[in-house]
């Protein structure tokens, strides 16, 4: 059972259906279809509405009726039996037969022009049907279906053959370049076909080649800029994810050069602090609660009195000097959260009211930056001098 078009108002119906639910025409057993167009229409129809073609169903069913012959005693009524001699006893005259050429000559005018209007008809249903097909040949980027146009429509206009055929050149040399491009895999390759081509087919396919490509140099480097960068440039990438977990697998590793500047600025904070007896700049550089040398709950006010400690009454000045290299060991402790262990060596420059007791000490420091950028933990270890 086939869905098809009601011939009368174009609503999708079933061939089965007794009628169409839509208006009413009769549906089962009384369709045809057209032979020359496929079309297909009602079978009371003398010719097809599309072609014209004439429909044979229908002129078989007018020669299956019966004639109307009228009765026997009807035409003896009208025609009654005569005699071989009429009443005088004559012989009857047989009327003269009329000449029949212009009844030849009429019938053979309609003759041609009913043939001229059939041809007319058949041609124009024709060139319908060739700019029909034309128009869907021309919107296609298929090759098959363009090629299939000039094969079967060989008598189409020039035009539209010259059309079919630059269309058809136009894509096979696109297909070319196409694959040029895929065997060069360069991304240089792939973004010059889609500039030449803007509206190619295989837009998404080029975009998954420049992806893999961007992702294959990342890989290469390997450094957080270059996931940071693939990111950037394909935010729905395929391998988005799997750029951002290494990237945060990097990072919890590798201390960056801003993070080195970061550790190095707080305790050289810390430590000028000290220097210059700034009770304030200290308490901002070390956490609310942090390890200070053997004491676990150390306060702000402890990091102060550490620095007066330091000031004995005979000290009037001191000095740190930091190296400016670190030793730096990255520990992740969060989502995104990182803890900095930091140890380095310090001299410590002390001036006393006795001159004769100036001296310099040498420490070696350990301390943890929290991912505030506080100091959590500060130890000293005096060296020994040599």
């Amino acid at each position: 059972m086939a869905i098809i078009k009601c011939p009368e108002c174009g609503h999708q119906v079933s061939e089965k259906a007794p009628t169409c639910p839509s208006c009413g025409v009769e549906i089962a057993g009384n369709l045809v279809c057209c032979p020359n167009c496929n079309r297909i229409y009602l079978r009371s129809e003398d010719f097809c509405p599309h072609c014209y073609h004439p429909n044979i169903h229908r002129k078989n069913e007018k020669q299956a009726e019966p004639a109307l012959t009228p009765p026997i005693t009807a035409l003896a009524e009208i025609h009654p039996r005569e005699d071989n001699q009429n009443k005088n006893g004559q012989e009857p005259v047989t009327p003269k037969k009329k000449k029949h050429g212009g009844a030849l000559l009429l019938a053979f005018i309609i003759t041609m022009i009913v043939c001229g209007a059939s041809f007319y008809l058949y041609n124009k249903a024709q060139m319908d049907k060739e700019n029909e097909e034309y128009e869907f040949a021309i919107k296609s980027d298929n090759p098959l279906i363009l090629q299939e146009f000039l094969d079967t429509f060989k008598n189409a206009t020039q035009e539209h053959k010259d059309s079919i055929s630059a269309h058809l050149q136009m894509i096979r040399q696109a297909e070319t370049d196409w694959n040029n491009a895929v065997v060069t895999h360069t991304k240089a390759a792939i973004m010059d076909y889609l500039d030449k081509y803007p509206n190619t087919s295989h837009r998404m396919e080029s975009k998954n080649i420049i992806d893999s490509i961007d992702w294959q140099q990342c890989c290469d480097l390997n450094t957080i800029e270059g996931y940071e960068r693939y990111m950037t440039e394909h935010p729905d990438g395929n391998f988005y994810d799997e750029a951002e977990q290494t990237m945060k697998k990097i990072k919890a590793k590798d201390v960056t050069p801003e993070e080195q500047e970061m550790v190095a600025n707080i305790l050289h904070r810390f430590f000028v602090s000290i220097n210059s007896r700034d009770e304030a700049s200290i308490q901002e550089t070390v956490a609310n609660v942090f390890t200070l040398l053997d004491k676990t709950n150390a306060t702000k006010e402890d990091a102060v009195a550490f620095m007066r400690k330091l000031y004995k009454e005979d000290i009037s000045s001191m000095t740190w000097q930091l190296p400016g290299t670190y030793d730096i060991k990255k520990r992740e402790i969060g989502d995104g959260k990182y803890e900095y262990n930091v140890v380095f060596s310090a001299n410590q420059k002390v001036e006393h009211t006795d001159k004769s007791k100036a001296a310099v000490n040498n420490y070696r420091i350990t301390s943890t930056i929290n991912p505030e950028g506080k100091i959590g933990l500060l130890k000293l270890v005096r060296l020994l001098s040599d």
